[in-house]
């Protein structure tokens, strides 16, 4: 898709026939996605199965549900990600309704309200094939709001929950790794930003068993955050024998 205001335009078009309720506005050169997200979805733990629109109700966990969000366009999209906002006050009313103080544990930063829908690496895994408007709301935004109502309803993440920054890097390569995908190899250990993550890949061989967290607590990393000490052993590995 090229990187103009036609492109964006007829994108916004199609998606409306399924999101009635968001209205593209241009600021200067900047395109902004905005309005009513409503949708209808049901979520199958055992078979891990995700469904917009199922064709009954007597689907798996289905929810309606409507939230207010603003979508805004890089001017490089595809190239790069748009960020998501909810801005109608729902994610507040859901920290006050449950006693959370931390916006990340919804998966919200703190700093500018973006939504994190996934780590960066699982863009990469989800839209090899290039991404259009409709594919990242049905992909990647509308899954994320249905895991918030259903976190709403019943306290729980549908489909589980990734720890913050570098620890939720690491547990998604442990889930998604794939040796022979260097490129993917190389993304997930250029994701690391977090200083006593990084130290852990400067020496030679193995992540030691024995060696602290580096989330802070005075603890073993591996009895402390398992997935991630997994996660971090099995990219330490894969990335040296690419980088040998």
């Amino acid at each position: 898709m090229a990187n103009s205001t036609y492109d964006i335009r007829t994108e916004i078009l199609s998606l409306r026939s399924f999101y009635r309720g968001l209205w593209l506005r241009e600021e200067g050169t900047r395109f902004l996605l905005e309005g009513k997200l409503g949708y209808c979805a049901s979520y199958d733990r055992t078979a891990n199965a995700f469904v917009l629109n199922p064709a009954t109700d007597d689907a798996h966990n289905v929810i309606r549900d409507t939230y207010e969000i603003r979508i805004d366009f890089p001017s490089d999209f595809p190239s790069s990600f748009p960020s998501v906002r909810e801005v109608g006050g729902r994610i507040d009313k859901i920290m006050k309704e449950k006693g959370i103080t931390d916006e990340r544990d919804l998966h919200v930063s703190p700093d500018n309200g973006i939504i994190c829908l996934c780590v960066e690496p699982e863009k990469y895994l989800l839209f090899q094939n290039g991404v259009s408007v409709v594919d990242y709301l049905n992909r990647l935004v509308v899954p994320y709001f249905y895991g918030l109502s259903y976190f709403q309803k019943r306290g729980k993440w549908p489909w589980g929950f990734y720890s913050h920054r570098d620890l939720g890097v690491l547990e998604s390569y442990l889930r998604n790794r794939n040796p022979a995908d260097t490129k993917l190899v190389r993304i997930y250990f250029e994701c690391l930003k977090e200083v006593k993550v990084k130290e852990l890949f400067s020496t030679k061989g193995a992540i030691q068993r024995q060696c602290v967290c580096p989330c802070g607590k005075p603890a073993k990393f591996r009895n402390c955050h398992r997935d991630a000490f997994l996660g971090a052993r099995l990219l330490k590995e894969d990335y040296d024998s690419i980088s040998n």
